[in-house]
């Protein structure tokens, strides 16, 4: 191997000269010995003295020929090793350069993999070499059995009785040694470059062998990290701030301002607790709003994913809320999460004295600004239509709760209680969520535009500002 890096740059020079160096041999030999029967013709040897020096001319071409031809084969098998090194040690350079691309993305196992699966795929390299080498070697014996059997028979002089027999038969020995020696010359040129080819194959075979593994480990590695987002069971501390709490684009008349703390359990399964309150700024009892809820989120396949729930509420009697009229809550939605665009469908009963339901279907889509591995920024404009119920028993009582008046509902006989299905609101929405490790920031702004209001709620469209912190610990 040393040898051959020693003439690196001289490999391909000593391939061409290989063959006029064996072919100026020849010829020098061949003139040599004419000139010793010259010699010998002129002392009078006999016919067994020409058979004599023509086999040891002819001997003389062969070992000659056999020798440039073994320098020939070895220039060969060292241009094939250079080949197969430079092969390797590009492939080295590229799986560290991809280690150190994705040194962000993937793990230390993960780069080990990669830097593993590349020293694997050198090795395809090696056998090159050696097989060049043999094959090389087999075609030598070939043509040395060739050159054996023609010294031996077709070209034994048997009948040199002078001077022109023995220069006839040399010139038709050099014939035939040129013609295997050119055969071998074409064999092995032809071999070299099928050699050559393979080589090529095999270094962008390995190379999108290697993009395509550095590939897999950073899709795993980011589906690792989304099991870890939404996966692994965790408990979530948050608070959340609203500029202007409204249920269903209404606010019962009132400006208020809301800080909701809340603790949430989430279990790998999907299962989950969750316990809240609220802060209200406008309010007698301004600690009001506490409820407590049960929910299961499941994934049907990729693109479907769903959710149930169930909410119990308690409310101060001097609570201004919408929702102060209502005691339970149930919901269940699906949603569709395509590349482009995310659609769903979102639908609750609220329970009370009476009951109200209410359909929120929204279209969205999510651009994302990494930041780290597991840092990022995530912006999801929204469009949503809200329909649903509005019962008129559920409308006089909010009126009272808005006057300060006790909430009551007395039954009348004559007036039965009337309930409207309608669209109540349209909301354009900007939420955005900064994930920052175990901390994710949610600043978000709301347009409401209300309709078909029948209580004391504001009818004109307004902005909700909102803001929340989430603390989670896996």
């Amino acid at each position: 191997m040393s040898v051959c890096i020693k003439y690196e740059e001289q490999i391909h020079h000593m391939i061409r000269l290989t063959f006029l160096f064996s072919l100026l041999a020849f010829t020098l030999t061949a003139s040599n010995a004419q000139t010793r029967v010259l010699l010998t013709r002129n002392e009078g040897d006999d016919i067994k003295q020409l058979q004599q020096l023509f086999a040891k001319s002819t001997q003389l071409v062969v070992d000659t020929t056999v020798r440039g031809l073994r320098n020939h084969g070895e220039a060969l098998a060292c241009s094939i090793s250079l080949a197969a090194n430079k092969a390797k040690r590009r492939l080295a350079v590229l799986t560290d350069s991809l280690i150190m691309s994705a040194q962000d993305s993937l793990d230390a196992s993960r780069q080990d993999s990669l830097r593993l699966l590349g020293t694997s795929l050198e090795l395809q390299f090696t056998p090159h070499e050696s097989s060049t080498r043999q094959f090389l070697e087999s075609r030598l014996s070939v043509l040395l059995e060739e050159f054996q059997k023609a010294t031996g028979t077709s070209f034994a002089c048997t009948d040199c009785e002078n001077q022109s027999a023995f220069e006839e038969k040399l010139a038709d020995f050099k014939d035939f040694v040129d013609s295997l020696v050119a055969g071998f010359y074409d064999t092995t040129t032809t071999v070299m470059e099928e050699h050559t080819d393979l080589l090529a194959d095999a270094f962008d075979a390995a190379r999108d062998s290697l993009f395509d593994f550095r590939d897999g480990l950073i899709d795993n590695r980011l589906n690792d990290i989304e099991v870890w987002r939404y996966g692994v069971s965790r408990f979530v501390f948050s608070s959340a701030y609203a500029s202007h709490n409204a249920y269903r684009g209404r606010d019962n008349g009132f400006l208020q301002q809301s800080i909701a703390p809340s603790v949430l359990y989430r279990h790998s399964s999907g299962l989950s607790i969750q316990a809240s309150t609220s802060w209200l700024d406008d309010a007698r009892s301004q600690w009001d709003n506490f409820q407590l809820s049960g929910g299961y989120d499941f994934r049907i396949s990729e693109v479907i994913g769903g959710s149930l729930s169930y909410t119990h509420f308690w409310f101060s009697d001097s609570s201004k809320s919408e929702l102060s009229v209502f005691t339970d809550n149930a919901e269940g939605g699906f949603s569709f999460d395509w590349p482009l665009v995310s659609i769903s469908a979102l639908g609750s009963m609220n329970f009370g004295k009476a009951s109200e339901f209410t359909l929120i279907t929204s279209i969205s889509h999510d651009f994302e600004i990494p930041l780290s591995l597991y840092n990022r920024v995530m912006i999801s404009p929204s469009v949503s239509s809200v329909l649903g119920q509005q019962n008129s028993d559920l409308t006089t009582l909010r009126t009272t709760k808005a006057k300060g008046k006790k909430a009551s509902v007395t039954t009348s006989t004559q007036t039965k209680s009337v309930s409207t299905f309608s669209v109540l609101d349209y909301e354009l929405s900007l939420p955005s969520t900064i994930e920052l490790g175990p901390v994710t920031l949610a600043p978000s702004v709301t347009y409401i535009i209300p309709l078909n209001v029948v209580d004391a709620s504001t009818r004109k469209p307004f902005v909700n500002l909102e803001f929340s912190i989430f603390l989670t610990i896996r």
